[in-house]
């Protein structure tokens, strides 16, 4: 279905909202003298504690000891970080922190992504000299920050951890610049934040507290990656650059079924991306679990979709999604880039309605697939207008999620109303790798239209051009809304319940 579908390609990029784990063991309390020799030999090192700081607070929810979210390598320790990188073909030989020097200043793909939390001046200025100088060892944080003590200061407070940071680990005759730049740390006014505190979610992503299903109202299935009918873990090859692996699953409903939460099951955080949940009518059934996602499927209609940055779904207190009869394809995106192979059973937990709510919703595609993006280009907007060509009656906007690639940068949806007036629903940074639903509650009339609008930075010599794969773009927003497929127009698309087209 990749010729269909869109491509979320690979999320190398760091995230935001740490956890604090760091390397294993505790750490000896040995002179930086010693320290050094024991480099000189070839022996392991430690992270100087400013740089170790900034990783936990910045980095290591995604590049932590295990990755998740298809992160290619861990940035916990020094020997990480000055381990070989894994290699893809149209990158040359380097060392993790010499790719790390040039993604701190990637204007396509930055790290951390450029919706989440980013590096102060000083963190960054922490880490661009640190790297700059080799990536050196250097004093490690006291033993308060080490993992040996991780559940007693799993709660830290911002400055207990900078307090931490500043207890000298071990006497020092002369410090050097990277302990200057420790005991900055310490003193700056705005210390780094640990994980507690980072991972607060915005108002744009946060569940709506209103929305939560009743447990009683559910009866819940699973749908899982596996390889067989016996529910077997999928087989992940090694080294998966880009892989695409559709499981048809049938759960063999008596009747339609309404959806009324959608919980993200991981499992194998360290190769999946996203994964997107489809229903099918029965014309369109293949032999077998594993299927190929490339194939055309005529009655194919996306229902939810998961990828980093997402959250679970709930559905308004009176409304169901369109789950047919039970016959599903889940599409998983993996990535194992360098990695032996391993297994996954990734997957979606849904309440489906016991009794049928009052309003059934189905999900749309809205936005444009036919433009391209000049070179050396910034905030450049290519938008789309949807007036739906079959309404009958006000339809209820539940929740758009936008969907770029690299070069995307912002996502805006602006409310035309047939009277003239308009209303800009939202106007969000977009992140490739961290893409955020927004709750929307507004009303589209007969004779209203919808606005769709991605902004792209190019800033390479040559055109970019709309396509699958992830060096090409994309401009899609994915729109729940009822009654169910009305918001559509005649616009061609091999996908069903598409209001696509030019503005």
């Amino acid at each position: 279905m990749r010729n269909v579908a869109f491509v979320l390609g690979l999320l190398v990029c760091s995230c935001t909202q740490s956890q604090p784990e760091a390397v294993s063991g505790a750490r000896p309390d040995t002179a930086k003298s010693e320290k050094m020799a024991h480099v000189e030999r070839g022996e392991t090192g430690e992270l100087p504690c400013s740089v170790d700081m900034v990783l936990r607070a910045k980095c290591q929810q995604c590049h932590g000891h295990p990755t998740a979210n298809t992160a290619p390598m861990s940035l916990t320790t020094w020997d990480e970080l000055r381990a070989e990188a894994p290699q893809r073909r149209d990158m040359p030989a380097t060392k993790v922190f010499e790719r790390m020097a040039t993604r701190l200043h990637d204007r396509l793909r930055p790290m951390p992504p450029r919706d989440q939390p980013q590096l102060s001046e000083l963190e960054l200025s922490v880490l661009d000299e640190w790297l700059a100088g080799g990536a050196e060892s250097g004093p490690a944080c006291a033993k308060e920050l080490d993992a040996g003590a991780a559940d007693a200061d799993a709660d830290a407070t911002p400055k207990q951890m900078t307090d931490a940071a500043a207890k000298p680990a071990r006497e020092q005759p002369k410090k050097t610049a990277t302990e200057s730049q420790d005991a900055a740390m310490a003193d700056h006014a705005e210390p780094m934040q640990p994980a507690a505190d980072a991972a607060q979610p915005t108002d744009a992503d946060a569940p709506d507290p209103a929305q939560p299903v009743d447990p009683s109202e559910c009866e819940y299935v699973e749908v899982r990656a596996q390889k067989d009918a016996m529910g077997t873990p999928y087989d992940v090859p090694a080294d998966a650059t880009d892989l695409y692996q559709c499981f048809l699953i049938d759960l063999a409903f008596d009747a339609p079924r309404q959806g009324l939460a959608f919980e993200n099951l991981p499992d194998n955080k360290a190769v999946v991306h996203h994964w997107m949940l489809r229903s099918l009518g029965e014309s369109d059934r293949k032999p077998g679990t594993l299927i190929t996602c490339d194939d055309l499927y005529p009655t194919n209609r996306l229902v939810a979709s998961w990828s980093p940055g997402g959250h679970d779904w709930y559905l308004p207190k009176d409304v169901g999604i369109d789950l047919g009869r039970g016959l599903f394809i889940l599409e998983i995106h993996y990535n194992n880039i360098g990695q032996p192979a391993t297994t996954d059973r990734t997957g979606v937990r849904v309440c489906t309605a016991k009794e049928p709510r009052k309003n059934t919703a189905s999900t749309s595609w809205l936005g444009n697939q036919l433009f391209t993006i000049p070179p050396r280009s910034s905030e450049y907007p290519i938008s789309s207008r949807c007036k739906p060509t079959h309404q009958t009656e006000p339809l209820q906007i539940l929740q758009v999620t936008p969907h770029m690639h690299l070069h995307g940068v912002r996502a805006t949806m602006r409310l035309d109303r047939a009277d003239g007036t308009s209303e800009m629903l939202f106007d969000e940074p977009f992140a490739f790798g961290s893409e955020k639903s927004y709750r929307m509650l507004g009303e589209l009339r007969v004779g209203d239209s919808l606005v769709s609008t991605c902004y792209y930075d190019n800033p390479d010599n040559t055109v970019l051009r709309m396509g699958v794969k992830t060096s090409d773009e994309m401009c899609h927003f994915f729109v729940a809304a009822y009654p169910p497929h009305q918001l559509i127009n005649e616009f061609f698309s091999v996908e069903n319940d598409t209001c696509l087209g030019p503005e």
